[in-house]
């Protein structure tokens, strides 16, 4: 079930608030907490039953895991083996259904092997996003972050529908605690008000802007798929649209995923802060699908960086020689696993790849300026407009660089893509028809482009319209970082209320004209 449907907005969302914020004035320790998973199982159930025994072994296996992880612990007994096991049974489930079919195919079709079938192997929803945030669980038990809990708990945790499509990739930490106890009545009204004007931006982003823009950017990349080729203004200008697109998409989910849980009185971690504010490409995946970033920083980078990093001191390297065995390798490394867990496809390894080089690119000139000021006597180098100007107008090319191997559907479109980025190919009859259908013509798409991004670079985020009621988790640290050349708070008075159901219904409506999933509901 979309949260951008009538479906969930008109019956499910109003019925399970009702539920909830009934069982939530009980006198029970547990009752919100098995509310939550009960609302989660029909909602996971409605979108996705055939799925639910997959679901199910799991969560049985990483709490399973869990437990025998949390006894050694408390005996003071290597865990190492024990997560072992469970990481790998994760991996393996993950592996079979979302990389076994393009395995079995590259066997059969590209090698040449035979004697076997190539199944139909259906993605479960949502297994990426469940299998990694257990995975960080057990390594988080492991290393006494946090306890194995009920079996109650493990289902919240894993459970919780806002959050379990399309992340944010949470900790046990953050959210199971605020599952517990019981809330006064006049809690209702005022998370349900917070929530609901998140949720209202949240949806305006995508069915409005990230929907509208699709129209533009959905028919070239499917015809560049099918074999045409762009021309070069067209292919920069769908490169930039594409951008912009799941921009507003992910950052349109990431408010209505955070806005839906705070209807039920859970505070989520922040997952989207305007990173193409960011001076530098390292910085832009620190704001960018944040919680999946911290996951492969703490999971896989630091698991990497740590031994590298001891490998090179024991070799008595320091400078760049250093920096490429604790910092450079593993982030690269990082980076194309990370491109990999969105798909098998080769275009989303270059995606990766793409990434860690340009993020190595960042910390070896980050590297170079600090020497440079080191040998000159410089404390710090004057921050002027040109200069952000040019940080930031290099950071989003590089961003839209790498973004071209995701719009692609195959990794011969992403090569079409850049061949004609390059100015080596004209536009071919179908991409030519396609253009011809765009909406307003060319024109509309460079006013599109132009309005998107001002608003990207002048316009408060989400958190920062709704900053005085604290809208994420690590509100504090975040909102010094990022901010807007324009300012506007939300406030609770009619006014505001009033601008709130405006915004929701234009959301609403434009969900008539059809409504697009989630990018990020296809990994």
């Amino acid at each position: 079930m979309l949260f951008n449907s009538y479906n969930f907005l008109a019956l499910f969302l109003p019925l399970a608030l009702v539920f909830y914020w009934l069982v939530a004035r009980l006198p029970l320790e547990w009752g919100r907490k098995a509310a939550l998973v009960l609302i989660s199982l029909v909602f996971y159930g409605l979108g996705a039953s055939r799925f639910l025994p997959v679901l199910g072994l799991s969560i049985l296996i990483n709490f399973a895991a869990s437990k025998v992880i949390q006894h050694r612990v408390d005996r003071d007994r290597p865990t190492m083996l024990a997560v072992s096991v469970g990481v790998v049974l994760n991996l393996l489930l993950l592996f079979y259904y979302k990389y076994a079919e393009a395995t079995l195919s590259f066997l059969h079709v590209d090698l040449g092997l035979t004697g076997f079938e190539v199944p139909n192997i259906l993605l479960p929803l949502a297994i990426s996003f469940y299998t990694f945030q257990q995975i960080g669980y057990l390594v988080d038990v492991s290393r006494k972050r946090t306890r194995s809990g009920g079996l109650l708990s493990h289902l919240g945790f894993v459970l919780f529908f806002p959050a379990m499509i399309s992340g944010p990739i949470v900790k046990h930490s953050e959210t199971v605690p605020q599952m517990s106890g019981r809330l006064l009545r006049i809690e209702a009204g005022y998370n349900i008000a917070i929530g609901l004007m998140i949720f209202a931006i949240g949806m305006f982003k995508k069915t409005v802007i990230a929907d509208s823009i699709s129209l533009y950017t959905s028919p070239v990349v499917e015809a560049v798929g099918a074999g045409g080729h762009p021309g070069f203004v067209d292919a920069w200008m769908v490169a930039f649209l594409y951008v912009l697109q799941i921009y507003f998409d992910f950052s349109g989910y990431s408010d209505m995923a955070i806005g839906v849980a705070r209807m039920f009185g859970i505070i989520l971690p922040l997952n989207f802060h305007s990173p193409l504010k960011s001076d530098g490409f390292v910085e832009i995946w620190r704001r960018w699908h944040m919680s999946l970033g911290r996951w492969v920083q703490t999971y896989i980078f630091q698991p990497l960086s740590v031994p590298m990093a001891r490998f090179a001191m024991n070799r008595d390297l320091d400078g760049v020689a250093f920096n490429t065995f604790s910092t450079y390798l593993p982030t690269i490394t990082a980076m194309v696993v990370l491109g990999v867990w969105h798909g098998p496809g080769l275009n989303y390894a270059l995606f990766g790849l793409m990434n860690g080089v340009f993020m190595t690119v960042n910390e070896l000139w980050a590297h170079y300026q600090k020497q440079r000021r080191k040998r000159l006597g410089i404390k710090k180098v004057p921050t002027t407009l040109s200069r952000i100007a040019l940080a930031r107008g290099l950071t989003v090319l590089a961003f839209v660089l790498s973004h071209v191997p995701f719009q692609s559907l195959t990794f011969e479109a992403t090569l079409h893509m850049f061949g004609a980025m390059a100015g080596f190919s004209v536009t071919s009859p179908e991409i030519e028809a396609v253009l011809t259908a765009w909406p307003f013509g060319l024109a509309g798409a460079a006013i599109m482009l132009l309005l998107g991004y001002l608003a990207i670079f002048l316009l408060p985020n989400t958190q920062q319209i709704m900053g005085r009621f604290n809208p994420c988790l690590e509100w504090d640290k975040w909102s010094k970082v990022g901010h807007a050349k324009l300012h506007w708070e939300w406030k609770m008075r009619l006014p505001y209320a009033v601008l709130t159901g405006l915004i929701f219904f234009v959301g609403f409506a434009f969900i008539a004209r059809g409504s697009l999933n989630f990018i990020y509901f296809g990994f």
